[in-house]
């Protein structure tokens, strides 16, 4: 099994905690699979990444370690995460989260990363996890640029360029803005049956990508 494949196999494991190991399993193991973390944990986007950093923490302490399927010994390896902050002067910062990941991929056990939880960073972070092949799961961007190419083109290629290496190592547990802000529109005019919507937005990537999304949908 690839290196790609094995991480996102564990981040899988840890994100639905769905393989508790038992008490069967060897005392013993082969040594540490690091799993990096990158989220803001101070500054004003704590109160969003502290609570992904101790749900991380409490799926690791639930899966212990991780076995191939015979459970040996020899097929053991005991979880470790390895968190940095990408907070710079109070607000998350895309120059601080690629330093992060810069860091994350010098250490050869480090299989795979969760993180980030802004756009941005991720836009900053992708080219270097990719073209150190560091698989990366993000739990809250939803920029859609980030992993496709819209029929519109409007992403003007981005997609490809984030990927350096070629090969894709980003994956993410949301959907992305075009879905959301669609749905929101989807709610107002079938569900609650208004007609006409006033849209405001606060100028951040992700409040302009979901108003985008909703007047697309809400006009046609």
């Amino acid at each position: 099994m690839n290196r790609w494949r094995l991480a996102v196999l564990m981040l899988g494991t840890l994100l639905l905690a769905g393989c508790i190991v038992g008490a069967g399993t060897p005392a013993h193991t082969m040594g540490v699979i690091k799993l990096g973390v990158d989220l803001p944990l101070s500054g004003d986007d704590a109160p969003d990444g502290l609570p992904a950093k101790n749900a991380i923490d409490l799926a690791i302490r639930q899966v212990g370690r991780v076995c191939g399927p015979s459970r040996h010994p020899d097929a053991c390896f005991d979880l470790q995460a390895v968190s940095y902050d990408d907070v710079s002067q109070g607000i998350h910062d895309p120059a601080k989260g690629a330093k992060n990941v810069q860091l994350l991929s010098q250490d050869a056990r480090v299989l795979a990363m969760i993180g980030p939880l802004h756009d941005s960073v991720a836009r900053s972070e992708l080219p270097v996890a990719n073209a150190a092949r560091l698989t990366m799961v993000s739990p809250g961007t939803t920029n859609e640029c980030l992993s496709q190419e819209p029929p519109d083109g409007h992403c003007q290629g981005l997609t490809a360029r984030l990927r350096p290496s070629g090969p894709n190592n980003f994956f993410r547990v949301v959907t992305t803005q075009l879905v959301e802000g669609a749905a929101g529109a989807d709610l107002a005019f079938r569900t609650l049956g208004k007609k006409r919507a006033f849209v405001t937005n606060d100028q951040t990537s992700f409040g302009l990508g979901i108003a985008t999304a909703f007047n697309a949908r809400f006009v046609r």
